[in-house]
């Protein structure tokens, strides 16, 4: 089909915009576009209309525009290839008084490739994967790529199905990064890229932009998928040819000798290297291949704080300690990447004084600047001085201490524009940045062939010189399934989003993605997901394509299956290098996550159990792939598996995953020694009660705690942490602690029953059940953490009863309890509420099955109770829950400022100010809401905005006595408000219903804020102004009535 396309471009006579583009003489393109536009000042750039063409030349396949309005010249270059044209821009400012440029975009013309309204735009990039139809085009809008931890591959297209027909947009990097977005018009919709364009131009000055990269694309969406991975492997993103053959099945471990993040802010407890050198046989076991060091050269909190390049911290150990744990490290066949920043030093460091003054950034007015906080003086990385040190740096940390590699914080990339640099400011940042990346792996690579880095970015940009990247965007869906209560839902999207996300990377970059559940920069996954959501979110990290990462202590209640996934994907080579489908297996259960793993020389059926209940479902695979390989073997096992035709019915457990391997005729299957320790044998004569009605355990191997979040179960072993005076072991290891004090943690927050208990290397167990309404404490107590003497601590004595195997359970009348969400129930109503989102409201299913979405809802404050302002709920991703006999439900928490990087964990407001969520569905199908704050010092006469704030789809109208009005009427101001007044509820219309809201209680003011976007903000406000008096500790509360009818 390919070679019987002819593309034209067409351009305006007189203008030279270009307004045409045909394929095999059918028009595609029906208006014209602002095609070049650079923001620029104070000269503004010419208007489409006042350009006048100079001259079109064509030469073979390529086509110069030049083209001229005052004194703005300028010159495109199209170059056509195939089905691929290739955009050049070039533009020369005459003028005599100097022009700021900051941002040039380029655009197509207006496309428009049939006349059904089911042609459609879509960014492969955003999550969920959405088609934007053309019959719902409004002229002016335009859609962004999301970016940064989102997907940004800069990459947008349009689609008719119809005419089986796209155009897809990309570009290559010269000097700019660009963000890509699709603009609507009447007739069509313009594909964009923003180049992040900056320098200041004087007479005579030129500067090219681009390139912009547009295909068409012949076939359905199946096609247009396939040709968008060859396109992507176009765009010189990378990887580098070399890649190091260690990355295939492996896996990374970020550590510190001071231990997870959350432990710092303890201070100093006297843990050095030499600690981690004594972790690593461990880390071995477990299947660990590759370890990340954190920054060496200041201690914790502030570890990126760099006041010498060259600098071993003594509070982390000495520098003989780090070469020995590096050393020991490659004993045992691990590599080493020390985490290193690049783009800049501390201000006050001797490196500034030996660097020439030319390598650090300036701003406009000549000054030096420094960013993160201050604490950075920021370099041109860009300039050969700066990377002539980094090569040195770099080069020291690989031949005297052996280190392999490096993660490159901030992507290695510079962090301010130079205005010293006449050609380009921003060339400090990007430009510079990639070229860095290549120093810094090349003087890896001298020292040894396995050298290796990994920029912290999570775009195919910044593949271009390294060798793994963080998969933030897929990281970010996974966070999604916190606000999606339809897990099946979730489940498709994210496995669409995964299959779009495998096209718009080079194929050879997909191994080389990081998958993760957290890192330092991130909430901790178990308090984010809960137990078993990310016992079973990290099978799939560990089981897709890329490299799984595995934070400090994340192993710790899974270590045993994390150990089976990683040595699994490393000894089966369709999952250390295969190839990955993540829709080509079906499942007869809709939550559980399937995806296929294809090898040359084997294939893997992964299926990942999400749910907290054994599922038996049948797996289906395409038939081709049965007769190549015939052979079904249960990967763990080892054990044969029966197949029919292609499927097989198979019983998965509870937030864990089987995979079958697929292998061809005549394998000989080999079944493995199972370390199951199979079914538990009641414990005899190792344990006794206490007079206080502690139990206590001789001799145990292993722990357990079972609750309705999961299952946690471990190895009683030396985690070799110092403690200060005072504390025990738990105290330094906050995982560990979470465990094993799940009362106090949360863990048992709406369970009926949870249990705790113990194993023996023969298998006897003993298990306290414990009825949680009863309990006052429940801990696990080990100071040695090696099982010798364990306490089994459950207060009051009549909380717990010994050896029995009953469930546990979190099932109340009305009231379903899940680790990410609250249901409750009455009479066919439905309301979720997010756990891991402060207990807000995200979606009420009425009776007949109308749904009203209130996602990126939140309870908020932005002025009168916290310092700097705003506080929420939104980022209390631990709330204590609480569920009452007669179906309510109650949410308590603190009030949090947002986190520095929109993933880390939250920090709480100050002064110390907790909320109350309280929510009941009434048997009318009326949800009654309580809104409580409670400060926790005297506050007095306040005035204050505390509100619960609900996001409507679908706005149409709203009505209050006598006054409303409809959608758009008037937007961005308060509707409906009546201080005071309780008598008229107010009534807003959305699609699916209206929502009468009405005051019962305590509340200062509901009312509604129309967006102008098709929705409206529902705002039930406890303090709206009027003063009050807030004593410490003492809750100020409110109450609300909301009825949705159809």
């Amino acid at each position: 089909m390919a070679k019987s396309v002819n593309i034209t471009l067409h351009f305006n006579p007189q203008t030279g915009t270009w307004d045409g583009l045909s394929v095999d003489g059918r028009q595609m393109a029906v208006a014209p576009t602002a095609e070049v536009h650079a923001n620029a000042s104070p000269h503004a750039f010419p208007q489409p209309d006042e350009w006048r063409l100079i001259s079109v030349e064509r030469k073979e396949n390529v086509t110069k525009v030049t083209r001229q309005a005052g004194n703005w010249w300028m010159r495109q270059r199209f170059t056509v290839d195939g089905l691929r044209i290739l955009r050049d821009v070039t533009l020369r400012w005459d003028g005599d008084e100097p022009v700021k440029v900051a941002g040039v975009t380029l655009r197509t013309p207006v496309l428009r490739l049939s006349d059904s309204p089911e042609d459609f735009t879509l960014i492969p990039g955003d999550f969920p994967i959405t088609r934007h139809r053309f019959g719902e085009l409004k002229a002016g809008r335009v859609r962004h790529e999301a970016g940064w931890t989102r997907g940004e591959y800069g990459i947008a297209l349009v689609h008719s199905p119809s005419q089986k027909m796209s155009v897809v947009a990309g570009y290559i990097f010269r000097m700019d990064q660009a963000r890509v977005g699709v603009e609507e018009a009447e007739r069509g919709v313009a594909l964009r890229h923003g180049f992040e364009t900056l320098l200041r131009m004087r007479k005579g000055t030129e500067v090219a932009i681009g390139a912009q990269v547009i295909e068409v694309i012949p076939g359905d969406e199946g096609r247009l998928r396939e040709a968008l991975s060859h396109l992507s492997e176009a765009l010189e993103n990378g990887p580098p040819a070399d890649l190091p053959e260690h990355l295939k099945g492996g896996s990374l471990y970020e550590l510190h000798p001071w231990g997870r993040l959350e432990s710092w802010w303890a201070g100093d407890r006297g843990n050095r290297f030499s600690r981690l050198t004594a972790l690593l046989p461990d880390l071995r076991e477990l299947g660990v291949t590759m370890l990340w060091l954190l920054p060496v050269s200041y201690p914790p909190p502030w570890v990126y704080t760099l006041p010498a390049f060259n600098r071993v911290a003594p509070e982390n150990g000495t520098p003989q300690e780090l070469k020995e744990f590096v050393q020991q490290a490659h004993r045992l066949d691990m590599k080493v990447a020390i985490d290193l920043v690049v783009y800049g030093v501390h201000p006050e460091s001797e490196e500034v004084k030996n660097l020439p003054e030319e390598v650090w950034c300036v701003d406009e007015a000549g000054n030096r600047v420094r960013v993160w906080g201050g604490t950075v003086l920021a370099a041109d990385v860009s300039h050969p001085a700066w990377q002539e040190r980094i090569r040195e740096v770099v080069t020291r940390w690989a031949k005297e201490f052996g280190f392999d590699g490096a993660r490159l914080d901030v992507m290695g990339w510079g962090q301010a524009a130079n205005w010293r640099n006449p050609h380009r400011a921003n060339a400090s940042v990007a430009y510079g940045g990639l070229q860095l990346n290549r120093v810094v792996r090349d003087a890896f690579r001298a020292v040894s062939r396995d050298g290796f880095i990994l920029p912290e970015a999570g775009k195919p940009l910044a593949f271009r010189h390294a060798d793994m990247l963080f998969d933030y965007p897929w990281y970010m869906v996974m966070r999604d399934i916190t606000l999606q209560p339809d897990l099946a839902l979730w489940i498709r999207e994210a496995q669409e989003w995964l299959e779009w996300e495998r096209c718009c990377y080079p194929r050879r970059a997909l191994n080389g993605l990081v998958r993760f559940l957290e890192n330092h920069d991130t909430v901790p996954s178990a308090q984010y997901f809960g137990v078993g959501i990310s016992q079973a979110l990290m099978a799939i990290c560990c089981l897709m394509q890329g490299v799984p990462l595995v934070y400090q202590e994340q192993e710790i209640g899974f270590s045993q299956e994390l150990s089976e996934w990683l040595h699994l994907r490393r000894r089966e080579r369709c999952l250390a290098e295969g190839e990955a489908e993540y829709r080509s297996v079906q499942c007869s259960h809709p939550q559980v996550f399937t995806f296929l793993r294809r090898g040359d020389d084997s294939a893997a059926i992964v299926a990942v159990n999400l749910t907290g209940e054994a599922r038996r479902c049948r797996l289906s695979w395409a038939k081709a792939l049965s007769q190549r390989f015939p052979v079904c073997v249960d990967a763990f096992s080892g054990e044969p598996v029966r197949r029919t035709a292609d499927s097989v019915e198979v019983e998965i457990p509870p937030y864990r995953p089987i995979v079958l391997l697929l292998k061809p005729r005549g394998w000989k299957v080999i079944p493995r020694r199972s370390r199951s320790m199979g079914a538990p044998v009641p414990a005899t004569g190792r344990w006794q009660v206490l007079q206080d009605g502690t139990v206590r355990a001789f001799g145990a191997e292993r722990w357990f705690v079972e609750t309705p979040e999961g299952r946690m179960e471990d190895a009683f072993r030396d985690y070799r942490v110092r403690v200060k005076r005072g504390e025990s072991p738990v105290d330094a290891l906050p995982v560990l602690k979470r465990a094993w004090h799940p009362l106090e943690e949360g863990l048992l927050d709406g369970a009926n029953t949870a249990s705790i208990g113990v194993r023996w290397a023969d298998g006897q167990e003993l298990r306290l059940f414990v009825d949680v309404a009863k309990a006052s404490e429940v801990r696990i107590v080990d100071e040695r953490l090696d099982g010798r003497q364990v306490d089994l601590v459950v207060k009051p004595r009549e909380a717990y009863s010994i050896g029995r195997e009953n469930p546990v359970t979190a099932r109340h009348e009305q009231v379903d309890v899940t680790p990410l969400f609250v249901h409750l129930r009455s009479r066919g109503s439905i309301l979720s509420l997010a756990r891991r989102h402060g207990g807000l409201p995200v979606l009420w299913r009425s009776r007949n099955g109308h749904e009203l979405f209130l996602q990126e809802s939140d309870l908020y404050t932005d002025w009168g109770l916290v310092e700097g302002g705003y506080a929420s709920a939104d980022g209390e991703t631990n709330p204590r829950l609480k569920v009452e006999s007669e179906g309510r439900v109650h949410f308590t928490g603190w009030l949090r400022h947002r986190a520095w990087n929109g993933v880390h964990s939250c920090p709480v407001a100050s002064p110390g100010t907790r909320y109350r969520l309280g929510y009941g569905l009434e048997s009318d199908g009326s949800l009654r809401i309580t809104i409580g704050v409670t400060p926790l010092s005297e506050k007095g006469e306040t005035r204050a905005f505390f509100a619960l704030r609900l996001r409507l789809r679908g706005f149409r109208g709203w009505r209050r006595g006598t006054a409303g009005g409809r959608v758009g009427e008037r937007t961005g101001v308060r509707l409906g408000e009546r201080r005071g007044d309780n008598t008229d509820p107010l009534s807003v219309e959305t699609e699916t219903g209206v929502l009468r809201v009405q005051r019962t209680h305590g509340l200062q003011d509901t009312f509604l804020i129309d967006s102008g976007n098709g929705e409206a903000v529902l705002f039930l406000a406890l303090l709206d102004g009027t003063p009050v008096n807030l004593r410490a500790g003492t809750e100020w509360t409110g109450e609300v009535c909301l009825r949705w009818e159809r």
